[in-house]
Order: C-alpha cells, then sequence, then structure tokens
C-alpha cells in the first residue's frame, strides 16, 4: 500500500481525548516514488530550507525569506502536485514559527474537514529536523491537550486501521530523529504513526 490516507478514524482521540464520531473520511497521499524531469521546483525549495534555515535562526524574524519559502512558495507547490495527481480539496501550509523561529518548521498537507489546526487531527506533514539534516515526510497527529499515553494509543490505533505504507518506515520516530530538544518536537517524533526520511543531499525529483 503506498498511500498516506487522511482523514478521523472512527474512535481515536484526537484534540483533548474525546473520541470522535465522525464517520472516517479517506483521502488518498501517494508518497513520491518516480522523478518528474519537467520540475524539480519542489525538491529546490524543499533545499532552500535544510541549506539556509539554520544561518537564518541568527538573523531578524520579520520579513525573512525563508518566511516566503515555507508559508507561501512550498505549499503552492504541493497545491499544485495535489491538483494534479490527487484531489483539490485537499490543503497545504507551512509554518518557521509565530513572531520567532520555531525549532523544526514544518510543512503540513490536510483536509480541512477533517482539522482546524495543526495541533489536532490526522494529517501528512513534513517535518524539518531541528539540525537540517534531514527532512522527513510523515502520517502524523495533533497532540494538543494529548498525554503520552494518549498519542501513544492513538498512534497504534492509526497503525491498526492503516497496515504498512509502502516504502515507509513504522512509528514513533526515534527520540533523536529531529535532534529537537522542545517539547513540541518530542511530541511529534511520538506521535508519528509512519515516516520516510530524506537526507538533506537525497531529496526526490518530486
Amino acid at each position: 500500500m503506498n498511500a498516506l490516507l487522511l482523514g478521523a478514524p472512527k474512535g481515536l482521540p484526537f484534540g483533548g481525548g474525546a473520541l470522535s464520531v465522525e464517520q472516517p473520511r479517506w483521502i488518498s497521499w501517494r508518497l513520491p516514488t518516480t522523478a518528474v524531469p519537467s520540475s524539480n521546483k519542489l525538491q529546490d525549495l524543499l533545499s532552500k530550507v535544510l541549506s539556509g534555515y539554520l544561518a537564518a535562526r541568527d538573523e531578524r524574524f520579520g520579513g525573512h525569506h525563508l518566511a516566503t519559502v515555507l508559508r507561501q512558495n512550498l505549499p503552492d507547490a504541493v497545491r499544485l502536485v495535489c491538483l494534479e495527481k490527487i484531489a483539490s480539496e485537499l490543503k497545504a501550509q507551512g509554518s518557521l514559527g509565530q513572531g520567532k523561529w520555531v525549532e523544526c518548521p514544518w510543512l503540513r498537507i490536510f483536509h480541512p474537514k477533517e482539522m482546524t489546526s495543526a495541533q489536532q487531527g490526522m494529517y501528512v506533514v513534513c517535518l524539518f529536523a531541528a539540525d537540517m539534516s534531514a527532512v522527513f515526510l510523515t502520517l502524523n497527529q495533533g497532540t494538543n491537550n494529548l498525554s503520552s499515553n494518549d498519542i501513544e494509543n492513538c498512534r497504534t490505533a492509526i497503525q491498526q486501521k492503516i497496515e504498512g505504507l509502502r516504502g515507509c518506515e513504522i512509528g514513533p520516530l526515534a527520540a533523536v530523529a529531529l535532534a529537537a530538544n522542545s517539547k513540541r518536537g518530542r511530541s511529534c517524533e511520538l506521535a508519528c504513526a509512519y515516516y520516510k526520511r530524506y537526507g538533506a543531499g537525497r531529496l526526490p525529483a518530486e
């Protein structure tokens, strides 16, 4: 099976531990498996973040060019892929922090009916390691108001519902995968159900 599935499977405790009563709505997200010679834009944009983020954290946050890359250019590139290959309903959003640099910037792909923020629901998210050594394509979950046990139980429920993704490793991410010191970074590692790691010098063409 080579698709990451977006939705809220019935009975998964998202957002404060409350059980979802909604019927699942599944949307296919296919992992990049083949190169597309006509466009390397997504690869180039990811490379810009990986190569420039550490230095940028020592610079002024407001108006930085990487903000445009993460908040506008990368989401636009992902939306183009979604329109061409998957479903136009999918949305993309990138973040490098609000008012200050976040430790691990991210780019999420989601269905707006399934979630209201990056802290709730289930979604595909590209997580950049804090040391910019890699970016992880993950099937992850929001962790707002969830205990570690809740996060683990929810991750297990996702893995039982979606039994294996071709080319992906089974989560969670190792505790050092994101090289994160923040609680948010460690929660992302724990919450990850499936992932694929791309080293900084080994990004896919698509």
